[in-house]
């Protein structure tokens, strides 16, 4: 199916409604970072307990990644807040969310100096998951299939690192898992959940998309129809509507006696006020009592009610 295209109005709301969402991403990316740097405290020995120095640099470049991370939420957040940020600045906001993730891969790999057979061994890399799922707040597909073409090519780089120089090392069989094929698989999983999600966002934008030019579509019928019978002329096929059909319905005119001479004695101001309280009056009995009204004239209303309506 292919997706209509977005018409002035309704490419509004979307711009709204896709900053407003990179505002929700903004605060879940804050939220994520707050989370790791409370458990990288908790979980983390302290500096003086650490030996091996590999493992103090590691965890300076983890506290460096995550303080970063949380800067990067906080920034967008408030440029968003502060009305600075464009509907334009989505998109390298996305693409620095994949670059940011393939760098950590990277600082990770140079701090230990292992190849990229090991690339899948880092924490860093377990935020795949939580930046693609980031990118479906954004609800724009266009959007989360560059955040994911550059996401799964940044991490092919760093594994075609030096690729199976791990092989053979050591007296362990785990090269076996940390080879080029299962890296290639893991890589191809990341892929496909990415393109999964791609379709899923715009199947969710199609739908969005469908949702407002309804309602739009009602909107403006409504200021023609009367507001109860919009829904089921817009839903009706256009062949149904010239068809017509036969139907028992209880017409109700209603005016107000003596209005000619009563307006007489008020001022233009009263008068329009008194009309409005009038009218006002009879739109809320008739809906209480499930009528519709056709028309206002002056100080009359021609009120309609269906078969199940009927006042008895």
């Amino acid at each position: 199916m292919n997706a209509p295209t977005e018409k002035p109005e309704i490419e509004v709301l979307l711009c709204d409604a896709e900053v407003e969402a990179e505002r929700l991403v903004s605060i879940a990316r804050t939220a994520v970072a707050l989370g790791l740097l409370t458990f990288f405290a908790i979980a983390f020995p302290p500096i003086e307990e650490v030996e091996h120095a590999v493992l103090i640099r590691q965890g300076y470049a983890v506290l460096a990644t995550m303080l970063a991370y949380l800067l990067i939420g906080v920034l967008i957040w408030l440029a968003i807040c502060t009305r600075v940020f464009h509907r334009r600045m989505i998109w390298p906001a996305a693409v620095a969310g994949s670059l940011f993730v393939v760098f950590s891969l990277k600082a990770s790999m140079d701090n230990t100096q292992l190849s990229g057979d090991a690339v899948f061994v880092f924490p860093s890399v377990w935020l795949v998951p939580l930046v693609l799922s980031f990118g479906v707040l954004r609800g724009n597909p266009r959007v989360l299939a560059v955040f994911v073409s550059v996401l799964v090519a940044g991490i092919a780089i760093i594994v075609a690192a030096d690729a199976g120089a791990i092989k053979g090392q050591g007296d362990s069989v785990i090269w076996l898992l940390l080879g080029p094929p299962p890296n290639v698989m893991r890589l191809i999983m990341i892929a496909l959940a990415g393109v999964i999600l791609v379709v899923a966002a715009r199947r969710t934008r199609l739908l969005l998309f469908q949702s407002i030019d309804a309602t739009i579509r009602n909107a403006n019928l409504t200021r023609y129809l009367p507001a109860k019978l919009a829904p089921q002329l817009a839903a009706g096929r256009l062949e149904d509507l010239r068809e017509g059909q036969r139907e028992e319905i209880a017409v109700l005119f209603i005016n107000i006696p003596g209005f000619t001479q009563l307006s007489e004695t008020m001022t233009p101001r009263e008068v329009s006020d008194f009309v409005t309280e009038f009218r006002r009056l009879v739109a809320r009995v008739v809906e209480d009592h499930g009528g519709v009204i056709d028309k206002f004239m002056g100080d009359a209303a021609l009120v309609l009610f269906t078969e199940p309506d009927m006042p008895q």
